[in-house]
Parts: structure tokens; C-alpha cells; sequence
């Protein structure tokens, strides 16, 4: 463990945290999805690709939340997930390269039925990761069930830490400060000025409020426009207001201005079902750009920054970071889904 402790540093507010990422994440410009949408300078950001377990954007969240766990002492991380989670698959290959246990409490949050999507993808992972998955029965709540299981465990000698959903709470937003201060600091090297508009999938709020804490706290007017794909909107917007204000209050930025932009034109029927808009525009990024979208997060969240466009809500001139999230695994386990005629 002492080498692992010697592996962290302060961060510029002296919390201590992990380089788990050990660069920035690259800015790319996307000019021929930018022009076949109507975006001049279309760019993404590309938290799909560094860190453990096949990247995303947990790795980030995790850099001060388990530098935490490790100083306090903790040597089990617990978190509340589903066989598909690339939460789930982040934490198990970071703890691992860490030497902590890690325990998944699962429940069926998306209700997809096909062999894939229970054996493939992010489940297939898990299982070649050794990863420990505990079931919760349907009418159990997801919380009281794992407090339960980490009394359990602490009464077995463990001492266990028990993670957010989606990791999100302040420690976790501040990996997505960083991610806002590396875009600002990508566009201006490319553009000479600030984004106008990042846009995010929206899930459990934390990357979200993160990147729109980074930008308050440095005082710029780029808006970050969050797609939510589990909240209803009113949910999302308070759940990002909340955690932004927490990360602020953290930073000793508490006076920083914020707005909270949610739209939710992409969210269909909740988090999981696929939309035709969604299948287009995975299709459409993956053979303009060479680049994967996921059914669950980054698609919808494409589709929704092409509706916006469509709708006339964002200038052609506007410089538009789309970020993205990561999730490649989910894409086999939708494979039925790509199918002619789907």
C-alpha cells in the first residue's frame, strides 16, 4: 500500500488524488460530422480513451475519491450498479491495479432480455475482471441493501467504502473541473478563444455539474448543455445545481455564477431503450469520423445535439465541444438492434 500512496499528489487545492488518466484527454475537431449536421467548428473530447478497464469517464471521478478511500484507510470499494455499467467495469479494473476489493451490487436497471446483453459487453469484462456482483432482488432498495452488506463486511474485518451512484458527489466532480480547465485550455491553443457550448450526456449529474463548476469557477460564458438519459428533467436539473454547488463550496468557489442547462429531446422512454435517432447517429459519427458512440450515453446525446441543431438552438458558428463518455462494450451487447429494419 505504501507504494500506491506514493503514487499520489495535491491537486492545485491540495486534495489528494491519482494521475489515473497521467495526460490530458485529446481535443479533436470533427469537421466532417460538423458540416453534414451544420457546425463550422464542431470538436470532441475524448474521455473514452485513457485510464484502466477500457477508459470513460468514471476514471476521472475515481482519481480523488480512492485516494480518499486509500488514505482513510478503507481496503473494499462498494458501488450500486447493473450488469452493463461501465461504472462497474472502470471501478473493478482501477481497484485491481490498486490491490483494493471492489463489490458490485447489481439490479436490473434496463430490462433487456437478449443473450448478448447477458453475457457480452461490459458483463463479459466484469467476468474476466473476477469482479464480485451482488444481486439485489427487485424490491429491495438499492441502498438499504448495501448497508447491510457493508455492515456485513465490516463485522467480517473488511472495512468498506461505499461509492455514490455513477461515483458522482464532489470528490468526483472535480475530475470534471479538471476535464473543463483541459478544454479551455485545448480550444484556445486551436481556436484563441473559449468554447461556446459543451454538451455531455447526463446520467447520474456528476460529470455534468463538474464541467459546469469549471467553467463558473473560471469565470467564462461557455454553457454546457447536459442530455439526460435517466432523470426527467426537473430531477436532472437539481441533481447537477446540487452537486455543482457541493463542488464550488469544495473549491472555495462558492460565489462562482452557474446556470444549468438540461435538455431532455433525447431521453425517450428513460435510461436503456434505444431510439431510432439514437442508431442514426451512432451510425452517422462512426461513418463520417471513425469514431464509436454508445446506445446508452453518447448516442443519445449526438442525437440530441443534432436536434438541437435542427431546431436552430446553437449557431452554425458557435465553437460546440461534444464530450464523450466512453462506453464501447455496450455497443455488441445492441447489436440486435443495428439490424436492417430495427
Amino acid at each position: 500500500m505504501t507504494k500506491i500512496i506514493d503514487q499520489m499528489h495535491p491537486d492545485e487545492n491540495n486534495i489528494q488524488k491519482f494521475d489515473l488518466l497521467h495526460t490530458a484527454t485529446p481535443l479533436e475537431p470533427l469537421p466532417r460530422l460538423g458540416k453534414h449536421i451544420g457546425l463550422k467548428n464542431l470538436f470532441i473530447k475524448r474521455d473514452d480513451e485513457g485510464g484502466r478497464g477500457g477508459g470513460g469517464n468514471k476514471i476521472r471521478k475515481f482519481e480523488r475519491q480512492l485516494a480518499k478511500m486509500i488514505l482513510e484507510g478503507y481496503d473494499t470499494v462498494i458501488i450500486a450498479a447493473h450488469h452493463q455499467s461501465n461504472a462497474a467495469r472502470e471501478l473493478v479494473s482501477t481497484a485491481a491495479m490498486m490491490g483494493l476489493k471492489s463489490v458490485i451490487v447489481v439490479k436490473d436497471l434496463i430490462g433487456r432480455k437478449t443473450e448478448s446483453f447477458s453475457s457480452n459487453g461490459n458483463r463479459l469484462l466484469l467476468n474476466l475482471l473476477g469482479a464480485e456482483l451482488i444481486e439485489v432482488p427487485q424490491n429491495v432498495d438499492f441502498m438499504d441493501f448495501i448497508s447491510d452488506l457493508a455492515a456485513k463486511l465490516r463485522a467480517e474485518g473488511a472495512s468498506p467504502y461505499v461509492l455514490p451512484f455513477g461515483a458522482s458527489d464532489a470528490l468526483g466532480c472535480m475530475g470534471y473541473v479538471d476535464c473543463a480547465n483541459e478544454i479551455l485550455k485545448q480550444i484556445k491553443a486551436m481556436k484563441g478563444r473559449d468554447p461556446d457550448i459543451v454538451t455531455v450526456p447526463t446520467g447520474s449529474c456528476g460529470t455534468q455539474a463538474g464541467l459546469v463548476a469549471g467553467f463558473a469557477r473560471q469565470g467564462v460564458a461557455t454553457k454546457t448543455v447536459g442530455f439526460t438519459i435517466l432523470k426527467e428533467k426537473q430531477d436532472a436539473v437539481h441533481g447537477v445545481e446540487a452537486l455543482t454547488k457541493q463542488t464550488l463550496q469544495e473549491l472555495g468557489s462558492e460565489s462562482a455564477d452557474f446556470d444549468v442547462f438540461i435538455d431532455d429531446c433525447a431521453r425517450d422512454d428513460g435510461y436503456g431503450p434505444i431510439t431510432p435517432e439514437c442508431l442514426d447517429a451512432i451510425r452517422l459519427t462512426a461513418r463520417l469520423e471513425g469514431i464509436f458512440l454508445d446506445p446508452v450515453y453518447t448516442g443519445k446525446a449526438m442525437a440530441g445535439l443534432i436536434s438541437q441543431v435542427d431546431n436552430k438552438l446553437i449557431d452554425p458558428e458557435q465553437i460546440v465541444v461534444f464530450v464523450h463518455t466512453g462506453g464501447l462494450p455496450r455497443l455488441f451487447v445492441y447489436s440486435d438492434a443495428f439490424k436492417e429494419g430495427a
